[in-house]
């Protein structure tokens, strides 16, 4: 990302917010028309990056970080950080909740270890998430005030800068990574589903009436496009950044939604699995093979209607 002149208004117009921000009574209009053309810090920030060791700081700071990150920062600054805090927080609660399932489930194979590990990691990236907000609005206040400094040093105006780039680039890394950890825990969730039911559907058709066969079909229509494809920053088209985080957090909050009805369902669903194999291992097994008999009208159309759910799963 070069210094270029739309950065620097977007950085202008950050400090014009906060500075009003601070100062309610301040019409953020008449301070841009009172200070674009004078000489305080706002408008002295073109000065200042063309400085040759303003530069050399953006620099480090652009190789400190993932150049795939740095390029999309400009738009990524367009986004109030407060608006990006509470998009990771929930997209954390959400993840929370998933390992929650994953470990009550009673087949998913989401052991203790595996939950630790998950949950370690969120509380981690809660801790970043909210440092990374609190560094980039100290950093902003810090520039808003020296609006108001008669004595204004370039090298403190860099200094400050650098911590808001910077801090700005961890939240986005941040935002990220815990987005792409609620995709990872809900495929996983949605994945563990549709496999048990697939291996049990034998079982539940033979036991279960067409009421509760029904249960199974709501099933199948919510696990239907639930797996989510990876967000993958190295594919996304500059210009495109917010379009696209926007994108996954509106289909991340509605597959949530869906997986807490899928939740009470298949827990209903998994007791009765647990209650059939129960029930088969007390039955005494006929040494004798004998030729099965035909199959009752019922019968056989809960046996058409599970081979052709099992089609439907197969066929995705």
């Amino acid at each position: 990302m070069g210094l270029d002149s739309s950065f620097l208004e977007s950085l202008q117009k950050t400090l014009f917010s906060e500075y009003v921000r601070k100062h309610p009574g301040v019409d953020q209009d008449q301070l841009a028309a009172r200070y674009v053309n004078g000489r305080i810090a706002i408008d002295t920030l073109t000065h200042i990056f063309q400085d040759a060791q303003v530069r050399r700081k953006f620099v480090e700071i652009q190789k400190s970080q993932k150049k795939v990150y740095e390029q999309h920062l400009e738009e990524f600054l367009c986004v109030d950080e407060n608006e990006r805090y509470t998009a990771c927080m929930k997209s954390i609660k959400h993840s929370t909740r998933i390992i929650d399932y994953l470990f009550q489930s009673r087949y998913a194979g989401f052991d203790l270890i595996r939950k630790t590990e998950n949950q370690t990691y969120l509380r981690k990236k809660e801790r970043i998430c909210a440092a990374n907000a609190q560094d980039i609005i100290a950093s902003k206040r810090k520039l808003a005030n020296i609006v108001e400094c008669p004595d204004r040093k370039s090298s403190l105006i860099q200094t400050l800068i650098g911590e808001y780039l910077e801090a700005s680039l961890n939240q986005m890394k941040c935002q990220f990574a815990v987005l792409e950890r609620e995709i990872d825990l809900g495929n996983q969730y949605t994945n563990y589903v549709q496999r048990f039911i697939e291996e049990n559907l034998e079982d539940l058709t033979t036991y279960l009436d067409s009421k509760h066969l029904k249960t199974i079909a709501k099933i199948q229509a919510i696990l239907a496009h639930q797996e989510m494809g990876v967000l993958n920053i190295h594919q996304i088209a500059p210009g495109r950044l917010n379009e696209t985080l926007n994108q996954y957090i509106s289909q991340l909050d509605d597959k949530y939604e869906k997986l807490k009805v899928l939740e009470k369902v298949i827990s209903i669903v998994e007791s009765v699995v647990e209650k059939i194999q129960q029930k088969k291992s007390t039955v005494p097994q006929d040494p004798e093979v004998k030729d099965p008999a035909p199959e009752s009208g019922e019968r056989s159309h809960r046996m058409v209607f599970a081979k052709q759910l099992l089609q439907r799963f197969k066929s995705r």
